[in-house]
């Protein structure tokens, strides 16, 4: 029997109350990560990847995951906000329809977000060969 996800009300700062769960990564979730991750060469994509296997989504929203990783897992150091590269995703015919922002806090993974450009929200993540990987040159 499959366990269902804990789910708890919490409310952010602007006083809107979320569903918070529990759940592992679903495989396309964890799928996009590794994409992003295993194509991105900076300080800590070592200790972000392999704290992959013990994240967990504890809310969802469309195209916005929260995700909390085990405190037993490696942490990089000093770093806060998005990680320094940009991930593309273009569609069948190779036009750019969005872009994925992998967050950190406190040296963890703790959100994926996926930004669209188009004038339809897309109706799930995208497979991760439609995936395109660069260094942030800003960073």
């Amino acid at each position: 029997m499959r366990e269902r996800a804990a789910i708890h009300a919490e409310g952010d700062a602007l006083g809107r109350t979320h569903a918070r769960m529990d759940r592992p990564l679903a495989d396309r979730e964890r799928a996009v990560l590794m994409k992003v991750l295993d194509e991105a060469t900076f300080d800590g994509a070592p200790e972000l990847r392999a704290q992959v296997g013990a994240t967990k989504v504890v809310r969802a929203e469309p195209m916005w995951l929260d995700l909390e990783v085990s405190e037993d897992a490696p942490a990089v150091a000093e770093m806060n906000g998005p990680i320094p590269v940009r991930a593309f995703v273009k569609d069948e015919s190779g036009e750019f329809v969005a872009e994925l922002l992998v967050w950190t806090t406190d040296g963890r993974l703790s959100a994926l977000e996926f930004a669209w450009v188009t004038d339809e929200r897309p109706a799930s993540l995208p497979a991760p060969d439609a995936i395109e990987v660069r260094r942030d040159q800003t960073k």
